[in-house]
């Protein structure tokens, strides 16, 4: 910049520099751009049937085990998170009886009371 015109003029600006500032720079060709994060869809009785046959064959807290081996269609955080919701129901279960309402967790009628 040899004068205050060149500051009303971009153009001139750049050109005196040398060098491309952060702004001038093109962008990373691998940079990746930020998914959209939907809700998560809701577990099938299909699905709960597996993560309880799972839970019962593996030890609680082996959550990559049953995901891997038993509910292919949920990742390890997934099924960790079903199975917090799933141990606080049967908590509230055993202190409320009374207050049952019908939820996925309830297995009756389908052969894994």
């Amino acid at each position: 910049m040899n004068n205050l015109s060149d500051l009303n003029n971009p153009e001139a600006a750049k050109e005196d520099r040398g060098y491309a500032s952060a702004d001038d720079a093109a962008p990373k060709p691998f940079a990746r751009a930020k998914l959209k994060r939907g809700s998560p869809s809701p577990w099938t009785v299909e699905e709960h049937k597996r993560f309880l046959i799972g839970l019962g064959k593996l030890r609680r807290g082996d959550w990559k085990g049953i995901s891997r081996n038993y509910v292919m269609t949920r990742t390890p955080s997934q099924v960790a998170s079903h199975a917090q919701k799933y141990f606080l129901y049967q908590r509230k279960l055993n202190h409320r009886p009374h207050l049952r309402r019908s939820s996925i967790f309830d297995m009756k009628g389908y052969g894994l009371d």
